[in-house]
């Protein structure tokens, strides 16, 4: 059958919470769902599409206290379409904490 062992090397959280991002070359946030995070890397909804290869800052902005808000500088590596309302699943690697 399929192997479903988990091969990362950090596990992920699920969070779904409250995320806000901006290119880094913007000066305004926009909204988005965090979906998961690892110690590595974080992947969100965003209604924008956006390129592989973007520098991305994040906020993380939770609404318990078992997920401290988080501030990052991400890489994009991956951005798939998620539904027919224009929203997109991205995946970013954590390049510097902020």
């Amino acid at each position: 059958m399929f192997n479903t062992k988990e091969q990362r090397s950090l596990p992920r959280i699920n969070v779904a919470c409250p995320l806000k991002y901006k290119n880094v070359r913007d000066s305004q946030f926009k909204q988005g769902t965090a979906k998961n995070i690892s110690g590595n890397g974080v992947l969100f909804i965003s209604e924008e599409k956006m390129e592989v290869g973007s520098i991305i800052e994040i906020k993380l902005l939770p609404d318990t206290s078992s997920v401290p808000p988080l501030g990052a500088i991400i890489e994009v590596v991956r951005v798939t379409p998620v539904d027919f309302n224009m929203k997109f699943e991205v995946a970013g690697l954590i390049k510097a904490m902020k």
